[in-house]
């Protein structure tokens, strides 16, 4: 994989729930698992010298998403990790998984898919490593990244597979207290957007 990347020339950093698989086929022909910025900066530095982006997603539908993939036990291309399937598929309801999530001691006492986002991104010091960071409702304008000129094929979202789930009050409290961090790297991502997006409609 690492091969891949230094062949592209882009280093797609993969935030888990974030459209990362059909993403990574598209820029590298194979699957790019869930590493974070600073294992590339121990493994390969000279990665995080490319050019590179990542998708951010609004944290509450991210949430959501990850809940229904816990719960199902992932899929057969990524099953939810051994260490936390067994009870992922127990979680009864979304107060279960909020309750997981509250309650780990550490970071790695939750999957990777309840792992904040900025988690992936950020170095050592807690700065945000990528240098383009892209909306996922707004994941077409990756076409317009300077690193991803004639990328050709843009992965597109599935609209149709929205969550019913109404969140209660608590619930939804919880996600942007836990999540604060991540809601302020989706506003990040949208002001980066924003004016590729108000150039390419001139």
């Amino acid at each position: 994989m690492i091969d891949a990347v230094r062949a592209r020339g882009v280093l797609f950093v993969h935030v888990p729930k974030n459209a990362g698989t059909s993403i990574s086929h598209t820029l590298y022909g194979q699957q790019v698992k869930h590493r974070t910025v600073t294992y590339y900066a121990s493994l390969a530095p000279d990665l995080l010298d490319l050019p590179s982006f990542a998708i951010v997603r609004d944290p509450v539908d991210r949430f959501l998403s990850a809940f229904h993939f816990a719960r199902t036990g992932g899929n057969p291309e990524r099953p939810v990790s051994s260490a936390f399937r067994s009870r992922y598929m127990k979680f009864r309801d979304l107060d279960d998984a909020i309750e997981h999530v509250a309650t780990a001691r550490s970071i790695f006492d939750v999957d990777h898919i309840f792992r904040p986002q900025g988690w992936y991104l950020a170095d050592r010091d807690q700065r945000i490593a990528v240098d383009h960071l892209v909306p996922y409702q707004q994941i077409e304008a990756i076409a317009g990244l300077p690193c991803l000129k004639g990328l050709g094929c843009v992965p597109r979202l599935n609209a149709g597979r929205r969550s019913a789930i109404s969140l209660k009050a608590h619930q939804l409290s919880f996600i942007r207290e836990f999540y604060a961090a991540d809601f302020a790297l989706l506003e990040q991502a949208e002001a980066q957007v924003a004016p590729r997006i108000a150039q390419a409609a001139c």
